[in-house]
């Protein structure tokens, strides 16, 4: 998982967006995951509204520094988390 490979290489916890719609889900995933792994799993969720964004510049220059590998790898997770949430209904 993203956040707890971020935390074992003691980086800052990372900044999340999902849709406000899910993001009480996502909370409550967390929750389950952290009772199961009995880690902290330290995060910022942001839950986002359709027409709202967030701070774009903070994101141009972290994704500045990631390699080429890492950007499509962290894009597949993004589609395949979208997915499912499709796949749910949630979306």
């Amino acid at each position: 998982m993203y956040v707890a490979t971020r935390g074992l290489y003691r980086m800052k916890p990372p900044t999340i967006i999902v849709p406000i719609s899910v993001k009480e889900d996502v909370e409550k995933l967390f929750e389950i995951h952290r009772k199961m792994d009995q880690s902290e799993l330290k995060h910022n969720l942001v839950g986002l509204d359709v027409g709202n964004c967030f701070s774009q510049s903070k994101w141009r220059l972290q994704l500045s520094k990631i390699k080429t590998s890492k950007f499509f790898y962290l894009c597949i997770q993004l589609i395949l988390v979208l997915d499912l949430l499709q796949e749910k209904n949630f979306l």
